[in-house]
């Protein structure tokens, strides 16, 4: 029964690493960020600059929710402390809302925070490194009377960044207040903000992009013409000057209610701004560009981008790389929830499919969608997916076209036990993107989990040629396949004598569902056991190849002894009907080399006894001791010899 369990345990373990894997430390289902902790919500993701990313989180422990981040790299490795550094842990709640990179590999986070028992704005630059640089728990942004909450943030230029805010201090009504704040971490404009807009009534749910200038431009959804709510706009210079008419210009006044607006840049001082509209009287989705000045560039209060006459909510909006914008919105034109996304040109044009084109349509619901481009003419979304019954988190690549790239309605990120919700996603700078969710696998907390885009297959992930006379060659081939859905670098070279590469052409880069076949020769110079590690690339696993070389030459039959004792896998593998199995002794050693089903049956024994030091070849035939032809199937052949034990798996095929 123990040489069952053991055998199992060998078995599952070589089933799993024939299939697919996942460069360096990225493993299926994702990495944790900060495993068993306390519970942990709401991750915000940027791009760290260098193919990673860092991560920010809300971390419940006594009651209180503190801020934590993670800097990982592109393979998926924390570079920064276990369970992140604290960016704010003072007394009462902070609630991370928006972050940015600093273009130094670090980033800014802005919070809400309930230190002073009501909300105010704080801030916080962290280091490439980890360092949190503007002192411990942040830079009071503002801390005026009232409430302050929902800051978003984008860069001033000049390595620091300028905030947006909804902002109580007026009493009744909310307005929008800015910050400016520099690369040190100092105020620059009038203390607790300059206003952007205090006009009558409520101003809600902003955005905020840089101008390109060292100021911005804020959106925000606004009651000044009560009863309904529209879409204004306002311009700050890099002094905190209202640039454009004050309390903001109309982006869109149409009949009933316009709401959440969604801004990027338009590459040209700018902005494209996308909100949800009523005007039809279903929820509906139109965009607006706005020049330098305030204008607006397209049809008077906006261009159409989805009126299909269902609901559609909670859109985000990305480049298109080329001053447009691609849209994408969960979707109830199907019944359930489904993602669709929409590209609009510069000009105002939408450039897909008539009301967007489907992302995923898969059974249940498909909600929380996040956006970024790649760079290259291609966009990534993530959202959660309840397809299979609890969320799970899926992605898809679009191309410029709107196609999608990877397979009908996305790929699994993760699909780990229990619910995984609200993904953020970031670009690695490398044509993919790192996913970011709060996972609750374990039953017990959410905890912050990771993933990348890049998926990639290398089988077989070893290869033993067995035993090659000295001059002479054999010839085995492993592919890399591209599983994932975004473009795989390769680097694929030899680094060792007796190993080569004799394939024909070997192609830099593999796209998505794209596939390379590399044949390698060992052509042993010396007796004896070889080894050689195949590179593939950064993003792939390497080849492990083994083989040992034998000489003939000189006539003596004596068996040359190896440097290690070994047991190599057969040649060939799968066999129909016999392989050859090889192993070496670096010293005399009592041996017994026998085969296993994969129950851990006793098959047959094809050594035993005192062998001299030295490199054997020994055929199984695919019989029992019984001499009865055994049927097809996975088995298993065991070498013992004094302290080495070694086990390997074979396949027979009838």
């Amino acid at each position: 029964m123990v040489r069952t369990s053991f055998i199992l345990a060998i078995f599952l373990g070589l089933l799993a690493a024939a299939c697919t894997t996942l460069h360096a430390d990225w493993t299926p289902d994702g990495v944790p960020l900060c495993p068993g902790a306390a519970i942990q919500t709401a991750p915000l993701i940027v791009s760290d600059g260098a193919g990673g990313a860092i991560v920010a989180w809300r971390s419940f422990l006594n009651n209180e929710s503190n801020i934590y981040a993670q800097r990982i790299d592109g393979n998926g490795n924390e570079l920064w402390d276990s369970c992140g550094v604290p960016i704010c842990t003072s007394p009462h709640d902070q609630t991370p809302f928006d972050m940015m990179p600093d273009g130094a590999g670090g980033t800014f986070i802005v919070w809400e925070d309930y230190r002073y028992d009501s909300e105010d704005i704080f801030v916080q630059r962290i280091g490439a490194s980890g360092a949190v640089l503007w002192g411990w728990n942040g830079v009071a942004v503002c801390t005026a009377t009232g409430r302050q909450f929902g800051p978003r943030l984008d860069s001033d230029g000049a390595g620091g960044a300028i905030i947006a805010w909804l902002d109580f201090r007026g009493g009744e009504y909310c307005d929008v207040y800015a910050q400016r704040v520099n690369a040190s971490g100092t105020v620059q404009w009038a203390a607790n903000g300059t206003p952007v807009c205090t006009a009558a009534n409520d101003q809600l749910s902003l955005d905020i992009v840089s101008d390109g200038a060292g100021g911005a431009i804020v959106a925000w959804h606004d009651l000044r013409l009560n009863p309904n709510y529209d879409i204004y706009a306002q311009r700050l210079n890099a002094s905190g000057t209202v640039q454009w008419t004050a309390n903001g210009v109309p982006v869109c006044t149409a009949a009933n209610v316009q709401k959440y607006p969604e801004m990027i840049s338009d590459g040209a001082g700018g902005a494209i701004v996308a909100w949800k509209d009523n005007r039809r009287g279903p929820d509906d989705l139109y965009a607006q560009r706005l020049n330098a000045t305030g204008m607006a560039l397209w049809t008077a209060n906006g261009a159409s981008l989805c009126t299909t006459g269902t609901v559609q909510r909670f859109h985000q909006i990305g480049s298109d790389g080329a001053g447009g914008a691609i849209l994408t919105w969960p979707d109830s034109r199907n019944g359930a929830w489904d993602i669709y996304a929409q590209r609009v040109n510069a000009s105002g044009a939408v450039r897909w499919t008539s009301n967007g084109v489907p992302v995923c349509a898969a059974a249940g619901a498909q909600e929380q969608p996040q956006i970024v481009s790649d760079g290259a003419g291609t966009t990534f979304i993530a959202w959660q997916d309840a397809r299979a019954g609890e969320y799970d988190i899926y992605a898809q690549r679009l191309t410029a076209s709107g196609g999608g790239s990877c397979t009908p309605n996305g790929f699994a990120i993760c699909t780990a036990a229990n619910e995984q919700s609200f993904p953020a996603i970031a670009a690695d700078g490398t044509g993919g993107a790192i996913v970011a969710w709060q996972d609750y696998r374990d039953g017990i907390n959410f905890n912050i989990y990771a993933a990348s885009t890049r998926f990639s297959s290398v089988l077989p992930a070893g290869i033993d040629f067995g035993t090659v006379d000295v001059g002479e060659h054999r010839d085995t081939a492993f592919t890399i396949e591209n599983t994932g859905c975004s473009v795989l670098a390769l680097n694929v070279g030899e680094t060792c004598e007796h190993f080569s590469i004799i394939s024909d052409e070997l192609v830099p880069f593999l796209g998505p569902g794209q596939s390379l076949t590399v044949t390698i020769r060992f052509e042993p110079a010396s007796a004896g056991a070889h080894s050689c590690e195949i590179a593939t690339g950064t993003e792939c696993s390497p080849v492990n190849c083994t083989g040992v070389g034998t000489d003939h030459a000189t006539g003596d039959d004596t068996p040359l002894a190896p440097e290690a004792t070994f047991l190599a896998q057969n040649f060939p593998n799968p066999f129909n009907p016999a392989t050859e199995i090889v192993f070496g002794l670096r010293a005399p050693a009592n041996v017994s080399l026998r085969v296993y089903d994969a129950a851990g049956r006793f098959i047959r024994e094809l050594a035993a006894g005192i062998h001299p030091a030295g490199t054997y070849q020994k055929i199984w035939d695919g019989r029992d001791a019984n001499g009865a032809a055994v049927s097809s199937g996975i088995y298993f052949y065991k070498l013992d010899a004094g302290a080495f034990s070694r086990t390997r798996k074979f396949v027979l095929l009838r």
